[in-house]
């Protein structure tokens, strides 16, 4: 097989786990929420259970990156695609870590009344997800236009909880 060929194939691979741990990702915020509103104890504890899957996809794709750097010696546009992906690998294993934080709270709050939080809670995990996955669009399509509208859209997250917190 030609070297180039398949130098291409495992970046493609490595953009594929990113895209796959994101899905991971968006999923444990969801399931987090719905634990939180629902109270379930159950789909709390699976968030928490998965969240070691989802640390070990990112640090497989940052030793796959690693790997591709060592032995490829990719050209300047994959050596930032390589050098994204582990990034966007890291910070979507922090969110997953937010996610599994969720959960726990909720499996604390077991026997609490907790109804006045839903809001904003529903608020940041709605916008966050839409953020998470326009930035996987962004990171597929390579597109640093919508990146930016992304990085843009922060403060939407953080106002949702001092709007509430006003008087």
């Amino acid at each position: 097989m030609n070297v180039r060929l398949d130098f291409q194939h495992k970046l493609q691979a490595l953009e594929g786990d990113v895209i796959r741990l994101g899905s991971m990702v968006d999923e444990a915020i969801a399931n987090a929420m719905k634990s939180l509103e629902e109270g379930d104890l159950v789909l709390a504890q699976q968030v928490v259970r998965n969240d070691e899957a989802i640390n070990r996809v990112r640090y497989y794709i940052e030793e796959h990156g690693s790997a591709l750097i060592a032995t490829q010696q990719p050209l300047a546009r994959d050596l930032r695609t390589i050098i994204a992906a582990m990034y966007v690998a890291t910070n979507l294993e922090r969110m997953a870590d937010h996610a599994a934080g969720v959960a726990r709270l909720t499996l604390r709050l077991a026997h609490t009344p907790r109804a006045e939080l839903l809001p904003q809670f529903r608020h940041m995990a709605n916008v966050g997800r839409e953020m998470l996955n326009q930035s996987l669009e962004a990171f597929i399509h390579h597109n640093a236009d919508l990146a930016h509208e992304v990085a843009a859209r922060d403060d939407e997250v953080t106002s949702s909880t001092t709007r509430s917190s006003k008087p």
